[in-house]
C-alpha cells in the first residue's frame, strides 16, 4: 500500500510505501528546486519518522536541485546576524539536512538530473549509499564565483575529489557531468534520464538494498570509463593539467 502525501506549501511530495522504499521529490520545478525553509523542514521531519526507512531522493522537472533559494536568501542579507536571525537558521537547515543524509542510514538513494549546484549538489554527494547520475547532470558549486565559499558540505567533499578537482571547483567554480562524477567517485551508479520513472515506480516495491534496486537499471564507473562522454566535459580530458 502506498500513500502519497503533499504539504501545502512545503514543494516536497512523499511518497511512503509500508513494505518498500520511501521516494521523496522536490517538487518546485519552476525554480529548478531550490530550497526553501518549508521544503528543508519537511525533508528532515520524513528522514526523522523512519531513520531505517529505503528512501529515494530526486527532483522534479529539468532539475535535482538548484542549491538555497536565492530570492530567500539575498533578502536575509540585509539582516543582522546573531545567533536567533532566519539567516542563521537557514543554513543551519541545511547544514543538519546534509550531515542527516550523509551520517544516518546507508539505505538511501539519491538521484540527481540536471542542474544539482551548491547545496543540491550535496544533497546528492553526501548521500550516505548510492549516489546516482544522469547524462545530463550538471554538478556545481556556483557560490565561488561570486566569492562565497563552497557550503553545505563542500568544505569536506571537494577536497577529497581525487587530482585536486574539487580544489578548483572550489576555486573557479567548473561543472562536472554525470559521466565525470561517476569516473570521479563523487556518483555511484550511471541511469538514463529515460529510465527515471521505471526506477521510481520499481522502488516502492523494493524491499533488498540500494544497489539491488539499482543493477538492472544502472551502469558503473568501470563499465562508462574509457567510453566517450556524449557532452562536452570540463574536466576529464583536462586531469593532466589540474593535477600539476
Amino acid at each position: 500500500m502506498c500513500n502519497w502525501t503533499m504539504q501545502p506549501g512545503t514543494h516536497v511530495a512523499v511518497q511512503r510505501n509500508f513494505s518498500g522504499a520511501t521516494v521523496i521529490t522536490l517538487s518546485r520545478p519552476e525554480k529548478l528546486n531550490a530550497l526553501t525553509f518549508p521544503m528543508l523542514s519537511t525533508l528532515k521531519a520524513t528522514i526523522s519518522r523512519d531513520p531505517a526507512a529505503l528512501m529515494l531522493f530526486n527532483g522534479a522537472g529539468r532539475a535535482f536541485c538548484a542549491g538555497a533559494n536565492t530570492s530567500e536568501f539575498l533578502s536575509m542579507r540585509q539582516v543582522p546576524m546573531s545567533e536567533t536571525s532566519e539567516n542563521l537558521r537557514f543554513f543551519r537547515e541545511i547544514f543538519e539536512l546534509c550531515h542527516m543524509v550523509g551520517t544516518e542510514s546507508d539505505n538511501r538513494i539519491s538521484i540527481a538530473h540536471g542542474v544539482a549546484a551548491g547545496s543540491g549538489m550535496s544533497l546528492s554527494v553526501l548521500i550516505n549509499g548510492a549516489r546516482v547520475v544522469t547524462e545530463d547532470c550538471a554538478y556545481s558549486m556556483p557560490e565561488t564565483i561570486i566569492g562565497l565559499s563552497p557550503s553545505a558540505g563542500g568544505s569536506y567533499f571537494l577536497p577529497r575529489i581525487p587530482h585536486s578537482v574539487g580544489i578548483m571547483m572550489g576555486l573557479v567554480g567548473n561543472s562536472l557531468t554525470g559521466r565525470e562524477a561517476l569516473v570521479l567517485g563523487l556518483a555511484t551508479h550511471l541511469i538514463t534520464q529515460d529510465s527515471i520513472p521505471q526506477l521510481l515506480l520499481a522502488a516502492p516495491k523494493h524491499k533488498g538494498t540500494p544497489s539491488e534496486l539499482l543493477e538492472s537499471f544502472a551502469s558503473t564507473a568501470d563499465a562508462v570509463r574509457g567510453m566517450p562522454d556524449p557532452r562536452a566535459g570540463q574536466v576529464l580530458p583536462h586531469l593532466e593539467a589540474i593535477s600539476r
